[in-house]
């Protein structure tokens, strides 16, 4: 087996070993959230019709252009049925496949497998990547970060010989995330960058501004067309505060709240940990290539971050932690590669951010137990509250859920609206804050709150 292959399926298999252990408490847990209304299969006239229109054929989820999604839903529920484990070994599969093919192209940016793996590592144990792999309906990012990676392939291989095709098949990959999800609108400058500094160094100047504005004229036609067939859907944003602190989350493994002593010293140990990391490779740092480097992958993070391209909303961080991660992953190795005291550092820092994310992660994912006062609320919803009229559930999820309810006295509309705050309160009162033997609801820690 050649080294060209060796490297990406073993980032592929680590990463799949590693992200198993971290999501293994979870991969068992029924479906909750957005997962009982839009994970199913679905009549081929509604799959044509999420081409002309909104995505969701029962017009329950925010307004949108997104009929890949629609289809990604329609065939992983085909794919795994009922069964949510599958449902989850299938993202976490998407997510490993993501950073092994990355660990190929990436080399073509300066970035050695090794260093991939790393990112990869920091990527999956990030608090905010939760939701891609424990939330089966927001594991569609995970369709957006493979899209992106055969996008990055076809562009590393193309630009520097100029390959008309291979430039069009990296446009087809980013056409590919933003029929996916309109967040995908993130990618183009970030395309962008990457392109501009492949060029620097392949002298291929008149190719890279032809794929840059081609990326800008696909956004702008993706946007148009979101428009005219989604009238009610909604427009960019224009937050400009919103990039200061995504970047800022997107740096911080472990998230940016805390719950107890220890997990608010970790976190704030972080940010000193980062500070000495970026002071020390600022003064140590090697002359940078002319691929880019860590400058590189920290302009991308930023521009993922922009107003009109993303949203402060924890899982719509994909694109940011992925960039962030990649920054972080090449300050490390490069130095360890110096040796000595900073190869200590670079170890220590790096089991700071993977230890740190990984356990935050675990506390995380109780947002989506099914105990958890936050699933029970949700799931609440689509039978008795605001979505119970046009909600369409199987009729053996809605049967789940119904029984679900049914353990904690929770009916029919009261219950749902007034026993479940009255619920929330007793548990917070109470201090159930994570779930315990006694079946017991409880309220997370970490609450995280669509409304």
């Amino acid at each position: 087996m050649t080294g060209t292959v060796r490297a990406p399926l073993a980032v592929f298999a680590a990463l799949f070993a590693g992200s198993l252990l971290l999501a293994w408490p979870a991969l068992g847990w029924p479906m909750t959230f957005d997962d009982l209304h839009l994970v199913q299969t679905y009549p081929v006239r509604f799959l044509l019709t999420a081409f002309q229109g909104h995505w969701d054929p029962y017009r329950l989820m925010t307004a949108g252009y997104r009929p890949l999604t629609t289809v990604f839903n329609h065939a992983r529920s085909l794919l795994c049925g009922e069964n949510v484990v599958a449902h989850r070994l299938l993202l976490l599969g998407l997510g490993a496949a993501t950073w092994g093919w990355l660990a190929v192209s990436l080399r073509a940016w300066g970035v050695a497998p090794r260093a991939t793996l790393l990112a990869g590592a920091l990527w999956f144990t990030s608090i905010y990547s939760v939701f891609h792999y424990v939330w089966i309906t927001d594991g569609n990012h995970m369709l957006q970060g493979l899209a992106f990676a055969a996008s990055a392939a076809a562009l590393a291989r193309g630009l520097p010989r100029g390959s008309r095709s291979l430039l069009a098949a990296s446009l087809l990959g980013f056409a590919v995330a933003l029929l996916t999800r309109e967040d995908s609108l993130a990618l183009a400058p970030a395309l962008a960058l990457m392109a501009l500094a492949l060029a620097r160094r392949a002298g291929a100047a008149r190719a890279c501004a032809a794929y840059v504005l081609a990326l800008a004229l696909a956004s702008v036609a993706l946007l148009a067309l979101r428009r005219a067939v989604v009238p009610r859907s909604q427009p960019p944003g224009a937050d400009f505060a919103a990039p200061f602190i995504s970047f800022a989350r997107a740096f911080s493994p472990a998230g940016t709240t805390g719950f107890d002593a220890p997990s608010w010293a970790a976190i704030a140990g972080w940010w000193v940990v980062l500070g000495l990391l970026a002071t020390t490779w600022a003064r140590q740092r090697q002359s940078p290539g002319a691929s880019g480097g860590v400058p590189l992958w920290l302009g991308c993070a930023l521009a993922t971050c922009l107003p009109a391209v993303n949203v402060l909303r924890e899982d719509l961080l994909f694109f940011p932690v992925l960039f962030a991660s990649l920054a972080l992953a090449q300050v490390l190795a490069e130095l360890a590669a110096r040796g000595g005291w900073r190869r200590g550092l670079a170890a220590g820092a790096a089991a700071w951010a993977l230890l740190g994310g990984a356990a935050m992660s675990r506390v995380y994912a109780e947002n989506f137990h099914p105990e958890s006062l936050r699933t029970i609320w949700w799931n609440g919803r689509f039978v008795y509250g605001a979505y119970a009229r046009k909600a369409r559930l199987p009729p053996q999820r809605r049967e789940a859920v119904v029984a679900q309810l049914h353990r904690f006295q929770i009916d029919e509309m009261w219950g749902h609206e007034v026993r479940t705050r009255k619920l929330e309160q007793r548990a917070i009162a109470q201090g159930r804050r994570r779930p315990g033997d006694d079946g017991q609801p409880f309220y997370p820690w970490l609450p995280w709150s669509e409304d």
